[in-house]
This record gives C-alpha cells, structure tokens and sequence, in this order.
C-alpha cells in the first residue's frame, strides 16, 4: 500500500487552476503553457510566493477528500488480495472477488474569471477577476491588462455590483493606466487628477484632451466620491464641497452614486487612455 499519495489541484473547464492571494484575497486562475517560475505574483497586490502559497482552502479540502478515496481503494483492493491468497489451499473456504469502484470526492466549485490574460512579456496565460495590474507570472505591468481593466468595468455596469465598488475601480483603472506611462515613477499621487496631469505635461501629453466639459466633471465627482466612500464613512466633506464647488447644504450627507455618472466618467477615461496611448506609444 502507497504511503504517499499525489493529488493535482484541479482544473475549471479551460484548464486553469484557480488561486488566491494571502494578502488582498484576490483570485486569479493560471495554466502552465509555460515554465512555473520559482515564484508568482498577485496581479492585483503583486505579493509573490511560492505556488503553493496561493493555494484555495477549497483545493486543500479536495486533495484531504480525494486521498481518503484512494486509500479506501487500495485498503478494499491489498484485502481482496490477502484474501484469494488465504483461500488458494483451503478446501472449505473459498473467496471470490466484487469488482471494486473507485470513486472521487467531489471537485471544488470554481469561480468564474470573465478576463483571459496572454502576458505580452512572458507569453504566460492567466485569468483575472477585477481589476489588475501586473502579469502572475513575470511580475511586469502589461498593457494587455489595462485594455482588460477598462472592459470589466464596462461590463460591472449591468451587474448586481454595488455601484460603490464601480466607483472604486474606476479610480483604480486611472491609477494603473497613469503609472504603467509613468514607467512606475512614484513621485506622483496617481489618485490625483491634477497632480498626474501636472506630471504628463512635463512630458508633453495634454491628458484631459478632448474630454468635454460634462465628462470632466463626472470623473473628476468619481473620483471625489470614491474618497468619500473610503476614508470619510461615505458622507460628503469639505474637500468634496471646496473641490468640485459643489452646494454647501450637502456637507454631511450620504454620497450618492449614479450609473449614468459613472459611464460618463468612463468615457472620459477612455480618452485619457487614448491621449497616453497616442502620445508615448510605450509598448512591452
């Protein structure tokens, strides 16, 4: 009888393994198209470990159920054996085997992940669930991530989603898509419309270009209300009111948050994407 058994994590239906990470409690999906490294990254906090370390508790409760399961096979199969053996000389005694079944625990439920990532760096293939920024496999930011980015939040819009989180991930897409331009200057307040404006000028991008006075607007209320929401327990303050100039009478009161707010908001995210693009051409 085996004293060591061997159990693969399983697969969803386009082969990848699902993982989660110990520091956010983000979870991404890889395949093994190309060479493991000795450690990966989380693509959202960019915390690297070992394999292993982004393990699901659900794949360890399988791989517990699963050798449970093959020892009850090889315990029924090493006493079938034992016991033709015992019967071979005794005339009174005779044993004939059941065919034996061997059955499976049941394979852990896996979350859907809508975003498939080819890592434009590594050639690595992953999944991602939400908003991203760097590659499992090589750890680099890739643009190919950002385009992925922007889609979910497009497609978040017509979800259950609470529209809060929207608004968080909105900020977040900004965010990424500045600092990957930036080749990851940190000098910068990338949650800050007019710092990171400030800084592309220097480099001769004119980031709100082309954006109408309406879109403006909107994300730059986004991105108010998305500080708002996270570190004044969702009321509107003075810096929201001084910011945006916003009526007075509000101070205090719960934020509010609008679909039709966030997709204008999005609109003009798209042509800042568009203007970094067109303008630094930066490509990995």
């Amino acid at each position: 009888m085996q004293t060591e058994y061997k159990i693969n994590v399983p697969k969803d239906g386009k082969g990848y393994t699902h993982r989660l990470c110990s520091s956010c409690n983000g979870k991404f999906g890889i395949r093994s198209n190309v060479e493991f490294p000795d450690s990966i990254h989380c693509p959202y906090c960019n915390m690297d470990g070992a394999l292993s370390d982004f393990n699901i508790q659900e794949q360890f409760d399988y791989a517990i159920e699963e050798g449970k399961h093959q020892i009850f096979y090889d315990v029924q199969q090493m006493f079938q054996n034992d016991m033709k053996k015992a019967s071979r000389n005794s005339k009174g005694f005779k044993f004939k085997p059941a065919r034996l079944h061997r059955t499976h625990a049941p394979l852990p439920v896996q979350s859907e992940i809508p975003s498939e990532m080819h890592c434009s760096v590594c050639a690595g293939e992953y999944v991602i669930y939400g908003i991203a920024s760097r590659c499992v496999f090589c750890g680099n930011d890739d643009i190919r991530i950002l385009d992925a980015n922007l889609s979910t939040v497009m497609k978040e819009l017509d979800s259950e989603r609470e529209l809060r989180r929207n608004y968080i991930d909105l900020v977040t897409v900004f965010q990424n898509e500045c600092r990957y331009f930036a080749s990851g200057d940190n000098n910068v307040n990338f949650q800050n419309i007019d710092s990171v404006v400030k800084y592309f000028n220097k480099s001769g991008v004119s980031l709100l270009e082309n954006i109408n006075d309406r879109n403006l607007l909107d994300m730059r209320t986004v991105f108010e209300k998305r500080h708002a929401g996270q570190h004044r327990d969702g009321t509107y303050d003075e810096r929201y009111i001084n910011t945006l100039q916003a009526d007075p009478n509000l101070l205090g009161q719960k934020v509010t948050y609008s679909k039709d707010e966030l997709i204008s908001a999005l609109d003009a995210l798209a042509i800042v994407s568009k203007n970094l693009r067109n303008n630094l051409n930066k490509s990995k």
